[in-house]
């Protein structure tokens, strides 16, 4: 999701319904007043130093009359060493300066702001953000949905457990549960405990307790099966031919 950041020199030329805005925290004359970062209570606030001297800000800005591509290198190991994550901004015409200025020190690239008026709103990849209008007051970016450092990480995406090898229909499944199931001879069958789920089981494991030790289950190798479109699925003799009587459990996967 592409969200949108607001900047200028003066605090008063920012949209009132900013969701996202940046501002100054020095410069001769760029610094905003101190209740200026107030008026926006709701907003997610970027500070942008143009002297360097602000370890606490979360933009260095390239360009002329602030930082050089060179000095922009110091604030970014500064900015690091403090415990930061540390972007750069700049335009397209500067970006290779920038750029080399880090190579030539053996400094891991910062992630960077790109200045690219007119252009579309398309981020590039070490970009968290791309400044692509320019208004008489303000200037608006796009912005990614997650900026490191500031704001919160998204959470993780939840782990999934594979169906069983050779079922490229489960990857998206997610794994439900474990029971019983009923084998007899070279067949198996298992009733689905919700009939909410037939026709969604997409893969089964079916495992044989152990006899010597009563609730625990070995896997049956080659007793894979797909789901039916009954509410009971039916397994065949796997590879390892017919299994005895006995007591088995089962595990499967649901499409998600």
């Amino acid at each position: 999701m592409t969200r949108y950041m607001y900047d200028a020199v003066n605090p008063d030329d920012i949209p009132a319904d900013a969701q996202m805005v940046a501002g100054y925290v020095d410069g001769p004359v760029s610094v905003w007043p101190l209740d200026a970062w107030g008026r926006w209570p709701n907003a997610v606030m970027v500070r942008i130093t143009v002297l360097g001297g602000d370890t606490d800000a979360d933009v260095g800005d390239v360009e002329s009359g602030d930082m050089t591509p060179q000095g922009c290198v110091d604030w970014v190991l500064a900015r690091r060493a403090a415990g930061g994550t540390p972007v750069i901004y700049c335009n397209v015409s500067t970006l290779f300066a920038v750029r080399n200025a880090f190579g030539v020190r053996t400094v891991r690239q910062p992630m960077y702001w790109l200045a690219r008026p007119g252009a579309d709103e398309s981020i590039p990849g070490d970009c968290v953000a791309v400044q692509f209008d320019f208004h008489g007051g303000y200037d608006r970016s796009a912005v990614r949905n997650y900026w490191p450092g500031i704001g919160t990480a998204p959470a993780p995406a939840p782990v999934i457990p594979p169906p069983p090898p050779g079922y490229s229909e489960g990857t998206d499944a997610m794994h439900v549960e474990t029971g019983s199931v009923e084998m007899k001879g070279s067949k198996g069958y298992f009733t689905l405990p919700d009939p909410a789920l037939v026709g969604r089981v997409v893969a089964v494991n079916v495992f044989e307790q152990t006899p010597s030790v009563a609730g625990t289950y070995v896997p049956v190798p080659g007793y894979v099966g797909l789901a039916s479109d009954r509410g009971t699925l039916e397994f065949g003799p796997g590879a390892y031919g017919p299994v005895s009587d006995g007591i088995y459990g089962f595990e499967y996967w649901v499409a998600g």
